[in-house]
């Protein structure tokens, strides 16, 4: 009896726990909604003082940690869901429990972790979506290049673009590997842990250059191979930022061409970039930047690659046509990956991403409206935009 009387309090403790979770959590997503309709005071004090010191916090704390605490937490949370999920279906087994008791217990367990988890994710990042853009952050709002203010890029200047990334690609692939062709898809000297190294020291550098936040310029932990990467790849997904621990996460089976770039994009995330074009740029602006050859390669080839589907089938046959060999293979070998790993869960990925994308921008009214999982390669713009405001280039100099 006194066993029982214990329990059932025990019991009723939880659930009135549960409940103000669940109402902190509700409450907290509603006032993100609600501050995200001023994009200015999203980017002051939030984004650009409130949330990186809460993250630089997250990402030190969770860098103490070899592996990916957000991979172990996932981990956990599918085990603790099992675990519950068993022992509510041994108790109506026994009888010792409804059906529609576990069910219900089940659906509000289910509603408590999913609220939470929602509300940390908007606090920490989501709300950072409705930022303004990063040209007006940038202030080139006030020019005719800038974005969305009547600076459509010429036929010309894009073709021009074309051909200085594909060149500074190959040069780039030169410093890394010696030479035209390494004979086998490439890799960078000294690993990843190298390449991450140089971009935090790119990302310092690229604070004050361009007028970013000091935030953007301090330091964060290097980002993870996350265990399960061949689930990431079927679902085409090269990497994430998971802003509950801080961490930026890649898919560790990708070519080794694409990482660099990859790594760039998440660390930008983790700096409070939220849109995805503006993560590309940004990743792109620090790859490039980077005293690692190999990064400055993946930077280029990228760009390249998001610049070349803008212009005529015709130029992008001889642009391409320009490449080194040892490039072309690493193309190549990129092709050969999407197709191994091509299929369902590929389209699946994409599709829930693009929902993410558009719910983000729909629900937090985001300053500009973006497409989706088409906002990836809506970057180019901001290369566009980027290069008329630095001479007609995109080739940033040598580190010294």
């Amino acid at each position: 009896m006194v066993e029982d009387l214990a329990r059932h309090r025990g019991s009723r403790v939880a659930t009135r726990g549960r409940l103000v979770a669940l109402a902190a959590s509700v409450a907290l997503v509603a006032s993100c909604v609600a501050i995200s309709r001023f994009p200015a005071i999203v980017e002051r004090p939030f984004a650009t003082a409130l949330i990186p010191a809460v993250t630089r916090v997250l990402s030190a704390a969770s860098g103490l940690v070899p592996v990916s605490v957000f991979e172990l937490g996932f981990v956990a949370l599918v085990a603790r869901a099992l675990l519950l999920s068993g022992r509510a279906c041994r108790d109506v087994a026994r009888g010792g429990r409804r059906a529609r008791n576990a069910v219900a217990a089940g659906a509000f367990d289910l509603a408590v972790t999913g609220s939470v988890v929602l509300a940390l994710f908007l606090t920490l990042f989501g709300i950072q979506h409705a930022r303004p853009e990063i040209g007006r952050r940038l202030g080139w709002a006030e020019g005719a290049g800038a974005p969305g203010n009547g600076g459509a890029p010429e036929a010309s200047e894009v073709a021009a673009l074309c051909e200085e990334l594909v060149i500074a690609a190959n040069e780039s692939y030169r410093a890394a590997v010696g030479s035209d062709d390494a004979g086998a898809p490439s890799a960078p000297e000294g690993g990843l842990d190298a390449i991450d190294a140089s971009l935090e020291r790119a990302y310092a550098r690229l604070a004050p250059e361009l007028g970013f936040e000091p935030a953007v310029g301090a330091p964060r932990a290097r980002a993870k191979p996350v265990l399960g990467s061949v689930v990431l790849a079927y679902l085409d997904v090269g990497g994430f930022y998971s802003p509950w621990t801080g961490e930026a996460n890649y898919n560790r089976l990708m070519p080794a061409c694409t990482l660099p770039h990859t790594i760039a994009h998440e660390k930008a995330h983790q700096r409070g970039i939220a849109a995805e074009d503006e993560a590309n740029f940004v990743g792109f602006l620090a790859a490039s930047r980077s005293d690692h050859a190999y990064a400055r390669y993946s930077a280029y080839l990228f760009a390249a690659g998001q610049v070349l589907q803008h212009v005529d089938p015709g130029l992008r046959s001889a642009l391409a046509a320009r490449r080194a060999r040892g490039v072309e293979r690493d193309l190549e070998a990129r092709r050969a990956f999407l197709i191994a790993y091509h299929g369902r869960l590929g389209d699946l990925g994409r599709r829930v991403n693009d929902a993410y994308l558009k719910a983000a921008d729909a629900s937090l009214d985001a300053a500009s409206a973006r497409a989706g999982v088409r906002s990836y390669g809506v970057s180019v713009r901001w290369l566009v935009a980027y290069a008329r405001r630095n001479g007609g280039r995109c080739v940033a100099p040598l580190p010294r």
